[in-house]
């Protein structure tokens, strides 16, 4: 389109007045991903390298018709950038960050820690498990782009992302940011100076605290079953066990003695976080 625009027109700037903001429009088509960035930035380099002629033209676009032959041919015939070990390990990273975080908030409402400093700092891990959980679907994004027209992959079977269920695990990940940092929140906000949420009473948050522990094994277990570990009926096991605990927390919200709401709001809040994770746990583990 630069090429194009620029020698119809003589006038650098006049060209990049047209061409700049359908290039930025372009660039937002989501076919292109990440690399619709570079669009705006490749018509700006285009117009700006020197005087657009048809010889300049002819060299420019030459060249970037040989290095995507060149990249097309090394991906089908040779091998693919495959990225799937890659995905593996951060998709692993990401589990364990969300194992480990579940049973540090855990512990530390078992042994009546209420901490705001420790309570802020594991808000802050779990948002930073968002982050995670971004890269690994990036990764995985990447490793299915990386197969797609591979001819080599349908000789030697490639094990693509799909395959190993990459997808859901990513969902389920992302299920546990979300829920993980609103249980860190509902903590940090009991901890807090103003007590703007009451503490839920120590056996409540003890039983919680055994079902965070609990939680952050089946996610631990579910991460090893749809990586290639054979724990399929440890997990069947543990999401029975989850169920189970979820209905006990029920009970206990029932049978509290509390008189104070705003106590019992806290203690509903952190229910209402665990049956969402359970839930997710649950449907993806049977």
């Amino acid at each position: 389109m630069a090429t194009a625009v620029g020698l119809l027109l003589h006038d650098t700037v006049v060209a990049m007045a047209l061409v700049l903001p359908l290039a930025m429009l372009l660039g937002q088509w989501g076919r292109l991903g990440s690399q619709g960035i570079y669009a705006a930035t490749g018509a700006l380099f285009v117009l700006t390298n020197g005087s657009v002629s048809v010889a300049t033209s002819a060299a420019r676009l030459g060249e970037a018709l040989f290095g995507a032959l060149v990249g097309i041919a090394v991906n089908a015939l040779v091998r693919p950038p495959l990225y799937l070990r890659d995905s593996r390990a951060v998709l692993r990273d990401a589990t364990e960050e969300a194992h480990d975080i579940l049973r540090t908030v855990g512990a530390g409402l078992a042994e009546g820690r209420w901490d705001a400093e420790e309570a802020g700092t594991w808000h802050e891990r779990a948002l930073r498990l968002h982050r995670l959980v971004e890269q690994a679907h990036s990764a995985v994004v990447w490793s299915r782009e990386s197969l797609r027209a591979n001819l080599r992959r349908r000789r030697t079977g490639t094990v693509t992302p799909a395959d190993k269920g990459f997808d859901d695990a990513v969902v389920v990940l992302d299920y546990a940011a979300v829920h993980t940092a609103g249980v860190t929140r509902t903590v940090l906000e009991a901890a807090a100076g103003d007590r703007s949420a009451p503490r839920p009473h120590p056996e409540l948050a003890r039983r919680y605290a055994e079902f965070l522990c609990q939680t952050a094994h089946t996610l631990r277990l579910y991460s090893h079953s749809r990586f290639g570990d054979e724990c399929e009926d440890d997990l069947c096991e543990a999401v029975t066990g989850l169920r189970g605990t979820l209905q006990d927390l029920r009970r206990d919200l029932a049978r509290s003695t509390t008189d104070d709401p705003d106590e019992v709001a806290t203690y509903g809040a952190l229910l209402a976080q665990a049956h969402r994770l359970a839930d997710r746990l649950v449907v993806s583990g049977t």
